[in-house]
């Protein structure tokens, strides 16, 4: 793992498009059609060049965009525009290598009223389709449609699925080449093959799992998941038993681990879940300080003190952010990246941590 320092970027989200490109995306405190406004960049830190997306088209915090494939060629994204009083929202894509974009499909909310009963959704699948959904709160039921979209043609087709129809999709995160994780309601999570599905789709067929991880019986809430490139975790709500159950999947050895919790004890946030070499540890924050705790054998593995916060946790490396007091100074900030669970200090920076990310093998800091 190489390890290195980005500086004098705007705050944003910085995400990895593949093995060259970060996507960044700013928020600009400013609203169009009701919906907050952005920025988009796409930057290489490997030639520090840095240009911003179709500046000519407005984007807006719209619609949830997820992708199935860590090494993709494009973005997409949501503009909206008003004609006479209705109001449309636009979906783009836009090719890094070209720097062109087009419109590849466009859905009316027609009101305001209805801008607040439509949600929209966006999964980039392949490196040639995509699926957006609209999502529709009407007065008894809750309807979801599907449209598969040919990003090369421009073409779409309605999907009749009756499962992406009935429970829509939730979430979808890439785990590795050609295969994502996916969340279809609060019904159940699996892994897929991206190009299968896009195949089933086509031909009118059901959603087909490689593995069915877990999936909600009646009565219990299944709210969150998070995936990793090593692990699938998701947590399962019975509130007639007070518990939640923790349920974490090592994708390389496939072995399903569950862990029960108490209600009682407060609700486990699995946004701080991480596996490390098959063993799962979950941390917990507070005023005074943070705790990792090994939940094979649910003791407490390291401690950080007050002064320092988790910036970024991933398998075996450990990012913390710090604030250091001096004695006739003002208290400067720090950067400290550890080795997991040795906690082994094997970098340290001055400066403020703005975010952190994995592009293949480098870890990128941003400052």
């Amino acid at each position: 793992m190489n390890i290195r320092l980005i500086k004098d970027l705007h705050e944003g989200i910085f995400l990895p498009v593949n093995d060259r490109y970060i996507e960044q995306i700013v928020g600009m405190n400013t609203l169009d059609n009701d919906y907050p406004n952005l920025k988009i960049y796409i930057y290489d830190p490997d030639t520090n060049v840095k240009f911003e997306v179709m500046p000519e088209v407005s984007k807006q915090d719209i619609s949830k965009i997820d992708y199935a494939l860590n090494d993709r060629d494009y973005i997409i994204f949501a503009s909206s525009h008003d004609v006479a009083g209705e109001v449309y929202v636009d979906f783009y894509a836009f090719d890094i290598e070209s720097r062109l974009g087009k419109c590849i499909y466009t859905a009316s909310t027609k009101t305001d009223d209805d801008m607040d009963k439509v949600k929209f959704a966006c999964f980039g699948l392949t490196k040639d389709y995509c699926l957006i959904q609209e999502k529709r709160s009407l007065e008894d039921k809750t309807e979801y449609t599907p449209w598969l979209i040919d990003l090369r043609e421009s073409k779409r087709k309605r999907i009749e699925t009756a499962l992406l129809k009935d429970e829509g999709i939730t979430d979808m995160y890439p785990i590795s080449k050609g295969k994502c994780a996916i969340k279809i309601g609060s019904k159940n999570i699996g892994i897929m093959h991206n190009n299968q599905f896009v195949s089933d789709m086509n031909l009118g067929l059901d959603v087909f799992y490689i593995n069915l991880i877990t999936e909600a019986d009646p009565g219990i809430d299944m709210p969150t998941m998070k995936v990793t490139e090593s692990f699938i975790a998701a947590d399962k709500i019975n509130h007639a038993t007070d518990t939640q159950d923790i349920i974490i999947y090592d994708v390389k050895n496939k072995v399903t681990k569950v862990r029960q919790c108490s209600l009682s004890d407060g609700y486990a946030d699995i946004s701080n879940l991480i596996l490390c070499d098959g063993v799962p540890y979950f941390y917990k924050e507070d005023n005074e300080e943070t705790i990792i705790i090994n939940m094979d054998t649910m003791k407490e593995e390291s401690r950080f003190k007050k002064s320092q916060k988790i910036g970024y946790f991933n398998s075996d490396t450990l990012v913390v952010k710090a604030k250091n007091k001096a004695l006739f100074s003002k208290s400067n900030n720090s950067i400290q990246v550890f080795k997991f669970p040795q906690k082994q200090l094997i970098y340290k920076h001055r400066g403020r941590l703005r975010s952190c990310i994995m592009r293949g093998e480098d870890l990128l800091i941003f400052i």
